[in-house]
């Protein structure tokens, strides 16, 4: 069975490596990622496994068609989005959400089988780093929505002597502004493969998520990648974050809204406990899921 992992190239998706490696290793199957506008090279595929997205299209007849809603919209509009997805989107024979109360918010009332499958770590996040050359390292978007300028403010005041690492994207303007201080730097975008060995070199890493829909609801990669490096995790308070604490039995320090809390005498005080999150590897959440048994019942 060969299957087309299809998408935009305009996000972010780990997933899509984890899915090509996962099927590529099973008898029987073959996986591949593929960029929307390859139109011809989709038609030789059994499974045509899209990221939504709006999809007009659909596949041909002896296609099976696979929608993956792996999070919900955001910013302006972001309900009449998710409503226009789930309107104008053809039937597929199969859904995949990333979570419950993902498959909850598009409340789709047909019948299509579909799976629950949460985000995973890369077997390269496992690494442990003895040399400490940063103190706090954010990983991820460097939008507005994150308030990275602000806490960056906080650390400039508090915690003049602490080295930041910024690995992302920033904006002209945020780069502008902080890069002139010597304890800030920034890497710009690094290839995937290169992340854990830069990362693994901070204390602490910084999971800065706002506490508003859907960001509070949906699983932080970073915040299971910072465990898996073995990092102190320093997180915003929101939904997930708290959940995912308690259910692996974790400690992390959560900053208050007004980031009074956040001081370099309380980092020091407190009893952080970096969880064994080698449950969370992308082969064990695949295994979990059941993709293979999945697939096999769309096929009848």
């Amino acid at each position: 069975m060969k299957i087309a992992f299809v998408h935009s190239g305009k996000a972010y998706l780990p997933e899509i490596k984890a899915y090509v490696r996962y099927f590529n290793a099973q008898e029987g199957y073959e996986a591949e990622e593929l960029f929307a506008d390859d139109k011809e090279s989709i038609k030789s595929y059994n499974v045509i496994w899209r990221f939504q997205g709006v999809d007009l299209q659909g596949t041909s007849k002896d296609q099976i068609l696979i929608h993956e809603y792996n999070s919900l919209s955001v910013g302006r509009f972001h309900s009449q989005k998710d409503l226009l997805k789930k309107l104008l989107n053809v039937k597929p024979q199969g859904r995949i959400f990333l979570n419950q109360a993902v498959k909850d918010k598009y409340n789709f009332r047909d019948k299509v089988p579909y799976l629950l499958r949460d985000m995973g770590i890369a077997e390269e996040f496992f690494l442990k780093q003895e040399q400490k050359d940063y103190d706090f390292v954010y990983i991820g978007t460097m939008a507005a929505s994150r308030s990275i300028a602000v806490f960056l403010d906080h650390l400039i005041k508090h915690f003049p002597k602490y080295k930041v690492l910024l690995i992302g994207e920033p904006s002209a303007e945020l780069y502008q502004q902080y890069s002139k201080f010597s304890n800030i730097t920034f890497t710009g975008r690094l290839p995937y493969a290169e992340m854990p060995q830069v990362a693994s070199k901070a204390t602490y890493g910084l999971n800065l998520v706002p506490d508003v829909f859907p960001y509070n609801i949906q699983t932080s990669t970073k915040l299971l990648e910072y465990c898996a490096l073995g990092l102190k995790v320093i997180s915003t308070d929101y939904t997930w974050a708290r959940e995912f604490q308690n259910q692996v039995q974790g400690k992390f320090f959560f900053v208050n809204k007004d980031r009074s809390n956040f001081k370099p005498e309380q980092l020091e005080r407190f009893d952080f406990q970096t969880p064994d999150v080698r449950a969370y590897t992308w082969q064990n959440i695949l295994q979990r899921a059941g993709l293979l048994a999945f697939l096999e019942s769309l096929k009848r």
